[in-house]
């Protein structure tokens, strides 16, 4: 996520860059740049909107993750772009009124 050209994130974001981790080395790099990110405010408030949006789109017949419903409902909330290739936000920018960082 991107607000005013500072670089946002959030918990389930930076769990899954770790999880994403090809090595111990790589792991380990991924650590040490954790504190370059702003964390966004969360909460279980946050967390009740991205389960309701999920529940929409379900009975709309679309299936988007659960994170990524999450990752939509901070952006929004935070009023920050979001920066990603992954193509299910492609889909929320549309239906969510979401915004993504050109790239």
């Amino acid at each position: 996520m991107v607000d005013n050209d500072i670089v946002c994130c959030i918990g389930i974001v930076l769990a899954e860059l770790l999880q994403g981790a090809k090595s111990e080395k790589e792991l380990n790099t991924i650590k040490e740049f954790l504190h370059v990110f702003e964390l966004l405010p969360e909460s279980v408030k946050s967390w009740e909107k991205a389960g309701e949006l999920s529940y929409t789109l379900k009975r709309k017949g679309k299936a988007v993750g659960l994170s990524d419903c999450y990752i939509a409902i901070l952006s929004r909330l935070n009023n920050v772009k979001l920066l990603t290739l992954d193509k299910h936000f492609d889909f929320l920018k549309k239906e969510f009124e979401l915004k993504l960082y050109d790239i």
